[in-house]
C-alpha cells in the first residue's frame, strides 16, 4: 500500500523541459555548437549528456565549473521569472497533501529550487526537498530518492513517484518504488514501458490513487 508520494520537479510541476531546450540551445551556441533535436531529446532529466557533447566539441578542453556555472546562472533567471507551473499544481498537490507525507526529488540544484518554490509557494505541500546538490549520485541513480523514502520515514516499497524522464524512471524502479509518468507533448519519444500508470494531467493523480487504495 503506498504511503507517501515522491515528485519530480520539472516537466511533472513545472512544464519547463521546452524552456531548458532553449537555454542549452542558447548555451551551446555561445560554445560554437548547434544542438539538434535528437540531442535535445538526450539531455531532458539530465545535464550530463549535455556537458559532454560541448565538451567533445571542444576536445574535451572545457573547463566543466566555468561552463556549469554560466548554465546556473542563466538557469536561475528562467526559473525565477519564465518557467510556468504545470495545470493544476496547487490543487492537486493541496488534495494529495492532505492524505500523505510528499517529498521533492529532483536533479536540479537548490538555487533553482528555491526560485520557483518562492515565486509559487510550494513550500507548504513538502516534509522534504532532495535536489541535484544533496547527492552524489543524480538520477538514473536512486540515491536522491532512497534519501527521500527515509527522510519521510517510508519504506521505499511503499512510496510513489511521479516522473517524466526515462533517467527518472530508471531511478524509482531503481529504487523499488511504484512509478506513475506523466505524459506531455514534449516526452511521447520515451520509453514508458517502467510506469506502472501513466497520466497527462496532475488532476488525474487524486482519483488514481483512490483506486490503489
Amino acid at each position: 500500500m503506498h504511503k507517501a508520494i515522491i515528485w519530480d520537479m520539472d516537466g511533472v510541476i513545472l512544464d519547463s523541459e521546452l524552456f531548458y531546450d532553449e537555454v542549452r540551445r542558447d548555451l551551446a551556441a555561445q560554445f560554437g555548437l548547434t544542438l539538434n533535436i535528437e540531442h535535445l531529446k538526450q539531455f531532458r532529466g539530465r545535464n550530463e549528456p549535455f556537458y559532454e557533447v560541448i565538451s567533445k566539441h571542444h576536445g574535451n578542453t572545457l573547463d566543466f565549473e566555468d561552463f556549469f556555472i554560466k548554465y546556473h546562472e542563466i538557469l536561475e533567471e528562467f526559473y525565477s521569472h519564465r518557467i510556468p507551473l504545470a495545470e493544476h499544481v496547487h490543487e492537486t498537490l493541496r488534495a494529495l497533501g492532505a492524505k500523505f507525507p510528499m517529498a521533492l526529488a529532483t536533479n536540479t540544484n537548490r538555487s533553482c529550487v528555491n526560485r520557483v518554490f518562492e515565486r509559487y509557494k510550494l513550500s507548504p505541500y513538502f516534509q522534504s526537498i532532495f535536489t541535484g546538490d544533496d547527492v552524489v549520485r543524480r538520477k538514473p541513480d536512486p540515491e536522491i530518492f532512497l534519501k527521500a523514502a527515509a527522510a519521510l520515514g517510508v519504506e521505499p516499497e511503499a512510496c510513489i513517484v511521479i516522473e517524466d524522464s526515462e533517467a527518472g524512471f530508471r531511478a524509482a524502479t531503481g529504487a523499488g518504488m511504484r512509478l506513475i509518468a506523466r505524459k506531455t507533448p514534449d516526452n511521447l519519444h520515451q520509453d514508458f514501458s517502467p510506469a506502472e500508470y501513466t497520466i497527462e494531467q496532475l488532476s488525474e493523480i487524486p482519483e488514481l490513487l483512490n483506486s490503489l487504495a
